[in-house]
């Protein structure tokens, strides 16, 4: 008869004192690698958000202030300022009354719309104020000196640093070709500049609604009929004569 030998598995050893040491229970390989990852991807996680946040901070869109709508502001007034004088450095040399108009409604609904209540009334009182006049739409130049008339204006309130508003120094900062923005089409016609023809997008009568175009369509129609009734009148004077 075969007696099976049994192996106990080895005590642990006796810490100092004669007590023994304790044994810390294990986990399974899994558990371990699991516990791992999602220490390491919180690590990341912190990791990105600091990274971030010193992004931002660099940036100058967040600062230590009691103002909590400060750092908010700012950044909305950086990207305005930036896209008011590209608009101006990109607008056209001989506007149309189109483009003129478009310009006067985008700076009026600036000072109707701007969201941040405390900027809108700023810029509201700069655009009235006679030292800046009504807004320059007569060229590109005119409108990009006068934008960054403006500019100065609200950043001498703001203790600010003032901008340079020669044209050149304009020029230089925000004439820029996007390029990729006018899409190019094989055997499209071009114009003399070598630039896509014009889409049929017309602004006046995207800025109006249906009761202005009906409004405006019954004055045109009661104008003719004004008009044929007085050529009538005189076709009438004639044959009597």
């Amino acid at each position: 008869e075969t007696v099976e030998e049994t192996v106990e598995p080895p005590k642990p050893k006796a810490a100092a004192g004669g007590k023994k040491a304790p044994v810390s229970p294990s986990k399974p390989a899994g558990e371990k690698d699991v516990a791992a990852a999602n220490a390491a991807a919180e690590a990341a996680a912190i990791e990105a958000v600091k990274s971030a946040a010193a992004e931002v901070d660099a940036e100058g869109a967040v600062e230590e202030t009691d103002d909590k709508g400060a750092a908010w502001r700012k950044k909305l007034g950086q990207y305005t300022w930036f896209y008011l004088h590209t608009v101006a450095a990109k607008y056209p040399e001989y506007p149309s009354d189109v483009d003129m108009r478009t310009i006067r409604n985008m700076i009026a609904s600036l000072a109707q719309h701007y969201p941040c209540k405390k900027c809108r009334q700023h810029l509201r009182e700069k655009l009235q104020d006679p030292e800046l006049g009504p807004v320059r739409v007569e060229n590109r130049t005119s409108l990009a000196v006068w934008m960054c008339d403006l500019h100065n204006m609200v950043n001498r309130d703001t203790g600010k640093p003032i901008h340079d508003c020669n044209p050149f120094a304009l020029d230089l900062l925000y004439l820029k070709d996007c390029g990729e923005c006018v899409p190019e089409k094989k055997g499209a016609p071009t114009g003399a500049a070598g630039e896509l023809h014009a889409d049929n997008f017309d602004a006046r009568l995207y800025a109006k609604t249906d009761d202005h175009l009906m409004a405006e369509m019954q004055e045109a129609m009661d104008a003719m009929a004004t008009r044929i009734e007085a050529l009538e009148e005189e076709n009438a004077k004639l044959k009597g004569m």
